[in-house]
């Protein structure tokens, strides 16, 4: 089952003043041990072309859908708003038992905020959960427009795998090779 990832409504809005990035720092040393030099070129390449560090850092608002199609019909859709500055995130969408959810983090880094569920707000083990849940989200479908800007994350490993024809298109393109050092949520 061929499965095609959308991104509808990606929108970024600059904030009038800066602030350091959300995304972790790595040091030189956490660099040369990590990638080898013409990879690290290519992530440089990339954030550029998607602005820059200056313009992720005063980047404050991210909304977009994540929306899973396979076979023509969509199978999932998950609407996410960030405001990188104060942590507030909001999540809605279906889950896959169906169910109609509402995830208001006040700090998506704490893992804090309300949960609804069709309408009804969950409290405890049941609030936790899906508190969790919501997280597992942001952290997955964000990674996928986000990706350039995380190339140099700690732990991130890169490798240069050269020049590649794409068989379909015929195109040719540099491709950098991606290894997780027990890193996020799905390490290796």
């Amino acid at each position: 089952m061929k499965i095609r990832y959308f991104y509808f409504l990606v929108t970024f809005l600059s904030a009038c003043g800066t602030k350091q990035s959300d995304l972790p720092k790595s040091t030189s040393a956490e660099i040369a041990n990590s990638a080898d030099g013409k990879a690290l070129e290519l992530a440089d390449r990339m954030m550029n072309a998607m602005g820059g560090a200056r313009v992720w850092n005063e980047t404050r608002y991210l909304r977009f859908d994540f929306v899973v199609e396979a076979d023509g019909k969509e199978l999932s859709r998950h609407e996410h708003v960030w405001d990188k500055f104060t942590g507030r995130y909001r999540m809605q969408g279906k889950m896959r038992d169906g169910r109609y959810y509402c995830i208001l983090y006040e700090d998506i880094n704490k893992k804090m905020g309300l949960v609804y569920v069709e309408g009804k707000l969950l409290v405890g083990k049941e609030a936790d959960d899906k508190l969790q849940y919501g997280y597992n989200r942001f952290i997955n479908d964000t990674y996928w427009i986000l990706m350039p800007w995380k190339l140099k994350d700690p732990g991130v490993i890169l490798r240069y795998d050269g020049l590649q024809k794409d068989s379909a298109s015929g195109n040719n393109y540099e491709v950098v090779h991606l290894a997780f050092d027990q890193v996020g949520l799905t390490p290796k």
